[in-house]
């Protein structure tokens, strides 16, 4: 779903429903947290991404591209969350 400026619009997913991702491939660090705490976490969790991202950059997690509005590329981010938490498939997935 998506706002009339072609935005996307969040909402909360049914128990059936996986938490949504960004969108595009490059997400805001706005996005990225959403996708990565949940739609129902608290705002000081969520505001507390750009503290954990910056420690984590020094481990490898992607850092945000300014040839695209300083957004991070999505799947990177994800592939390495993936390898952070020990949970990356032999074939890549």
């Amino acid at each position: 779903m998506h706002n009339l400026d072609g935005t996307r619009i969040w909402v909360m997913p049914t128990a059936k429903q996986a938490v949504p991702k960004p969108i595009s491939l490059y997400a805001t660090d706005k996005q990225i947290a959403q996708a990565l705490y949940g739609w129902d976490a608290p705002a000081d969790v969520l505001r507390s991404w750009p503290s954990a991202a910056a420690i984590l950059e020094r481990q490898g997690l992607p850092k945000p591209d300014p040839l695209f509005g300083n957004r991070r590329f999505w799947p990177a981010v994800e592939a390495f969350i993936h390898r952070w938490n020990g949970s990356l498939r032999c074939d890549g997935n």
